[in-house]
């Protein structure tokens, strides 16, 4: 099967989906490559590579384009590497790397500044660290990184302070380190059965629309006493079995104590070691041993 469904997948979180499931296009244009490119073998990367092309103006996909592989069984790919991308500048639509059962680690992209549809990684059984993107900006439609069982890291996102489109982390119940350090807003942060013990990765974050964390190993909600939450309409914590400190929160509220609308603002706590009220949090009833 094409990757269309990658695609659409991701166009439909970030932008709009064309339902072509024709062959590629390869044509180039000087260092722009014309077309969707889909790699599927470590040959095809370093033959890819070996164009030197600054910009794709299409879609990359990297991995097993059968979403019956989706399940981290299935026909394997032999990609381990992705260096050879390094000249990479600019890819017009998405960038999708999924079903790869031999990458242990997504280097190789240092010199992309924009992906303008947004980023899935999904399904990458061995995955452990995801880095090596410092030049992207605010140009990056969104991310989304699901299902990759191994994975410890995330990082190497330093060059983006935007992300409209939001951030959404699941099923990576290894994961320890996501680090956004220059990041002040995301459309939304959704971070679900993880291993997250602090929001230490997001020292510039400001502001949100919504932030879900759940099955974390959270204890507090220190790193959001500085969030601006006149751009926020709300925070549910679900199911964090050692969360029991959510003073952040309330200490955010008192630095907008002059917001007439924190009414609209809700926060949900539900299955987590300490479950205090919005009305709790608001009132400083928020630290479990003082409760």
């Amino acid at each position: 099967m094409r990757p269309v469904f990658y695609l659409c997948l991701l166009t439909a979180l970030f932008i709009s989906c064309s339902n072509n499931e024709g062959p590629l296009d390869e044509e180039r244009l000087g260092t722009t490559f014309i077309g969707d490119v889909v790699l599927s073998s470590q040959e095809e990367i370093e033959e890819f590579g070996a164009n030197g092309f600054t910009e794709i103006e299409g879609s990359l996909f990297i991995g097993n384009s059968d979403i019956s592989a989706s399940s981290c069984v299935g026909e394997a790919t032999n990609i381990s590497n992705l260096t050879s991308l390094s000249s990479l500048q600019r890819i017009s639509i998405a960038l999708t790397i999924a079903n790869n059962s031999r990458l242990g680690s997504i280097d190789g992209f240092e010199s992309l500044r924009e992906v303008r549809g947004g980023i899935l990684i999904e399904n990458n059984c061995v995955l452990e660290r995801i880095s090596g993107f410092e030049s992207l900006d605010a140009a990056v439609g969104g991310l989304v990184v699901k299902n990759n069982p191994s994975l410890v890291t995330i990082s190497g996102f330093d060059g983006i302070s935007t992300l409209n489109s939001g951030i959404r982390i699941e099923n990576s119940p290894f994961l320890e380190t996501v680090e956004f350090l220059n990041l002040e807003f995301t459309g939304t942060l959704t971070i679900s059965n993880s291993s997250l013990s602090s929001f230490e990765g997001f020292p510039s974050l400001t502001g949100f629309a919504r932030i879900t964390i759940s099955s974390s190993a959270l204890t507090s909600l220190e790193g959001l006493e500085n969030i601006n939450i006149s751009s926020t309409t709300g925070f549910i914590f679900e199911n964090n079995k050692d969360l029991v400190n959510y003073c952040a929160l309330n200490t955010a509220f008192l630095n907008n104590s002059d917001l007439d609308d924190q009414d609209r603002i809700r926060i949900l706590t539900r299955g987590n070691a300490f479950d205090p009220t919005d009305e709790d949090i608001r009132q400083g009833n928020c630290l479990l041993d003082t409760f």
